[in-house]
């Protein structure tokens, strides 16, 4: 909950220019999805204006949360009705793509746990649609150096593509959510060359 809330004010720069809430969608209420539930529902600046999930812990954590959010267990339905100004993504990896593209022709800002699709192609899909609706992608990305949990970088980083990633970056059109990776991905971009530190799930 404490890095989640820490990124917050640094989301709001980065998806809206004036004082109005940002009404965002949350899809998956897992641990990740829950966690970013609760700061947007306890910070101001963030409206949720609607929980997705196919099981019942969208319910549960409606419950936790006081109750009153509308409820969906189609994604796509949720995105028509509520029209949100931001996605928050946080589901299985082979949803990111479908579901971070559908927000994107829906005219929304995305924030997506990694990875940002379960494909290289599937990235670039994505890329491609948030440079075609002019609209900000965000990647949680946990690197978990001190605690010991996270990904493994090398791994994720080819995953996503590093042409996605670097094109992303030049056009300020991408940020990265979790500060202690930036400036190894940078050095890791500007000269090619992957990343040796391996963290374990």
């Amino acid at each position: 909950m404490g890095k989640c809330r820490s990124i917050l004010p640094l989301l709001r720069i980065f998806f809206m220019s004036n004082n109005e809430a940002i009404r965002v969608l949350v899809v998956g209420c897992g641990n990740m999805g829950a966690s970013h539930a609760t700061a947007y529902h306890q910070m101001p600046g963030f409206s949720i204006c609607g929980i997705v999930s196919t099981g019942k812990s969208k319910e549960d954590l409606n419950t936790k949360l006081g109750g009153g959010y509308p409820l969906f267990s189609d994604y796509y339905q949720a995105l028509t009705v509520t029209k949100p100004d931001a996605v928050c993504i946080s589901t299985y990896p082979d949803t990111h793509e479908a579901f971070a593209v559908a927000a994107f022709e829906a005219g929304c800002h995305v924030f997506i746990e990694k990875p940002v699709a379960d494909t290289v192609a599937g990235a670039e899909h994505v890329v491609a649609a948030a440079r075609r609706s002019g609209k900000k992608l965000v990647v949680g990305w946990g690197y978990g150096t001190k605690s010991g949990r996270g990904i493994r970088t090398t791994k994720s980083v080819k995953r996503l593509g590093c042409s996605v990633l670097k094109n992303l970056i030049e056009r300020k059109q991408l940020i990265i959510t979790d500060y202690d990776i930036i400036s190894e991905l940078s050095t890791f971009i500007s000269n090619g060359t992957s990343l040796d530190r391996k963290s374990t799930r």
